[in-house]
């Protein structure tokens, strides 16, 4: 019988790419939190893709009361989920939380080496936010980072590898159908096509960005 596993997703590449890597090693539970981001409605339909390709059933989280929160904290007005950035403490403590209350003892986050420049060692952070958890908690998360060694050019190579169905993945901040293509997260995911040397599906509404 497989382990279970809380996968954070947001219908973006990496945590896709995750999904899939994972698919014959744990049982999964792709989730999705709902904190008011504007694109929210177009990841959740990306999410929901990904998880029917692999016959996974996505949980969605909705904590879009707590949207004002997460701008007071972030002092941004356009906010898009992301571990990086994105009030990471409160977000990975409501799903640490989630994750006792389901008697699940790992959490899978598809974050790679970019997302966080300025930690040393974000695997020594995430065991000890694992002990946090557990002296709170008195149940053991496991939290990791499958990628966190990778770079996002070489999450592509592996997605590419995996067959994962980039043009139903979502990287667009924007609240648009067709990714804009101006902002970073838009810039990032074409930056790691070109680097991956992979052709990109994506339609932008920025082509000459």
């Amino acid at each position: 019988m497989k382990k279970k596993a809380i996968v954070m997703v947001s219908g973006g590449p990496d945590s896709s790419t995750l999904l899939y890597h994972l698919k014959t090693e744990f049982e999964l539970v792709p989730v999705y939190f709902d904190y008011g981001q504007n694109a929210s409605d177009y990841e959740i339909v990306a999410a929901r893709k990904i998880s029917e390709e692999l016959n996974l059933h996505l949980e969605i989280i909705d904590i879009s009361s707590l949207r004002r929160t997460f701008l007071g904290l972030n002092r941004r007005d356009n906010i898009s989920l992301s571990i990086n950035g994105n009030c990471p403490v409160a977000l990975l403590s409501i799903a640490g939380l989630y994750a006792t209350e389901r008697n699940i003892d790992t959490l899978l986050l598809g974050v790679h080496k970019e997302d966080f420049p300025e930690i040393k060692n974000i695997t020594s952070t995430l065991n000890k936010y694992s002990e946090v958890l557990e002296e709170f908690n008195n149940k053991h998360v496991e939290v990791s980072a499958p990628f966190i060694t990778k770079k996002k050019k070489e999450v592509f190579e592996l997605a590419k590898q995996l067959n994962v169905p980039f043009e139903l993945t979502r990287s667009c901040e924007r609240n648009s159908y067709i990714h804009c293509g101006e902002c970073n997260p838009c810039k990032e995911r074409k930056h790691s096509f070109l680097e991956a040397e992979i052709q990109d599906p994506t339609k932008y509404l920025a082509q000459h960005c």
